[in-house]
């Protein structure tokens, strides 16, 4: 690591002031879309991965005792062509795990292509904006959210269906791919973690544990430089965390392409 020049690093403020400081080290941690990624990686872009995923909860105790006899206690999946959606329970309000209390968080995956008319149409929010990446909790117009809870009765199992009818704020991530070749970068000064390193597809369910195993070898790597290794230790690092990136970037997209654009049977 050459500490010998800081690094000077420009804010913007939420208040759209700019501020300057330095920094001996930087970790970007700024997510899929990083900006730190960006300046030293321009051509690093997140892509679209043609399809969506609408998502949403539901308070248990407005579940019907049917459904809840095919969703709680357990994780279920339902696929079909071009269609995947699956259920859990999460904790609910003050993050209480009491059986009754707790909430029904469903994640529907449907294919949309890219700037089609139906993929402009569920992107576009209630103030007329286009949105690109995620469309946000309440800004879900009325009349596609309509027709969403319609296709639901058409095409999912009766349990999945009446989430959908009964989620009151749902919203749309559009599931993407964006992966750095580098974690180490300015002679060790910037290093890039988590998303900012590699945004992997939710299929994995993994995005937590790559945060947290990028960041605990980076602090073991920190300490053993702290007491006197060279810079190979920060090579390693990244040896260590770019190889796990890609081989979970690879199985999200393996995951999602059969789900997504695979063949599924069908039961009449």
């Amino acid at each position: 690591m050459d500490f010998s020049e800081p690094v000077h690093i420009s804010i913007k403020h939420s208040s759209g002031q700019m501020s300057t400081t330095e920094a001996d080290l930087v970790i970007a941690a700024d997510g899929p879309s990083s900006t730190v990624r960006a300046r030293y990686h321009p051509d690093v872009k997140r892509t679209y991965a043609g399809y969506v995923a609408w998502r949403g909860t539901v308070p248990e105790n407005e579940v019907s005792e049917e459904a809840k006899k095919v969703l709680v206690e357990r994780i279920t999946f339902f696929h079909t062509r071009q269609t995947q959606i699956l259920a859990y329970a999460i904790p609910g309000k003050h993050g209480t795990l009491e059986r009754g209390k707790r909430l029904l968080n469903w994640v529907w995956y449907v294919n949309y292509k890219e700037d089609s008319p139906e993929h402009r149409d569920i992107m576009t929010d209630k103030n007329g904006k286009r949105h690109h990446i995620t469309l946000p909790a309440g800004g879900v117009r009325d009349e596609v959210w309509s027709h969403q809870k319609d296709s639901a009765k058409k095409v999912l199992p009766s349990a999945f269906a009446e989430l959908v009818e009964k989620t009151k704020v749902p919203f749309i991530q559009a599931i993407t791919d964006v992966i750095s070749p580098s974690a180490n970068l300015d002679s060790g000064r910037v290093l890039l973690i988590g998303d900012a390193l590699a945004g992997v597809r939710p299929h994995t369910g993994m995005s937590s544990n790559q945060a947290a195993l990028d960041a605990v070898q980076l602090a073991d790597a920190i300490s053993k430089i702290i007491g006197g290794a060279g810079k190979e230790v920060l090579e390693e690092w990244e040896e260590n965390v770019v190889k796990y990136a890609t081989e979970l970037q690879s199985r999200g997209i393996s995951i999602g392409n059969r789900s997504q654009f695979g063949e599924h049977s069908q039961v009449d």
